[in-house]
């Protein structure tokens, strides 16, 4: 459903439009899904694995079309050739305990609320 509904392209973008907006990193990715991102794993390589590698490779090999979608989505101001560009600083952005982590405080405390005034009475 969410493949059939371009969801996975959505995501992308959104990513791309917070990070280049100034904001919270999307620190929500693994390691082998970055270097799949950065262009360092290409789909070859995750289809010829030694048999050790095999749990590797039908992880990735399962998630495939979505890393598709993601990496359409990512392509959005230019994000995806930038991180290809410059993996080294986009990896504290999307990795996973590289960079600051996404708390509900960090979310909720930026917003200021103002409440008219028959919401206060």
């Amino acid at each position: 459903m969410s493949l059939t509904s371009k969801d996975y392209k959505l995501a992308g973008e959104i990513m791309a439009m917070s990070v280049m907006q100034g904001g919270q990193a999307p620190n929500l990715t693994s390691s082998k899904i970055f270097d799949y991102l950065r262009g360092k794993l290409s789909v070859s390589q995750i289809e010829s694995s030694t048999t050790r590698e095999l749990c590797e490779k039908e992880q990735v090999g399962k998630i495939l079309p979505q890393l598709l979608q993601l990496e359409e989505g990512l392509q959005t101001y230019g994000l995806l050739a930038s991180i290809h560009t410059n993996p080294t600083v986009w990896e504290t952005v999307f990795v996973i305990g590289k960079g600051n982590s996404v708390t509900a405080s960090s979310l909720i405390d930026p917003f200021d609320v103002k409440h008219s005034e028959n919401q206060v009475k």
